[in-house]
């Protein structure tokens, strides 16, 4: 499961993940928590791993602070869908 989620992370902009976020699809990864392991609970629905990521906020939606700030800049992300989510992470700009 982790090589087949691992050979579907892309890259893109906010404006690729816009309407994800519109229709209530998108996940936010937190920096420290990796992409693929947040998929992997999800894809093979633990929600032990993922319930305890959302209440900490390791997981969870955009806020509307947070979407205005992609909206304004170049952020870059790595992505993955895992349907019927796509989990995405905000890139370092070192990594962009």
């Amino acid at each position: 499961m982790r090589d087949k989620l691992r050979s579907e992370v892309m890259g893109c902009g906010w404006g690729d993940l816009a309407p994800h976020h519109q229709r209530g699809a998108l996940l936010v990864v937190s920096p420290d928590l990796d992409l693929l392991d947040a998929a992997e609970a999800v894809a093979t629905d633990r929600r032990d791993r993922v319930e305890a990521w959302l209440a900490v906020g390791r997981l969870g939606r955009a806020g509307d602070a947070l979407v205005e700030r992609w909206a304004a800049g170049a952020a870059r992300f790595q992505f993955v869908i895992v349907q019927p989510f796509v989990l995405a992470q905000e890139l370092a700009v070192a990594d962009a």
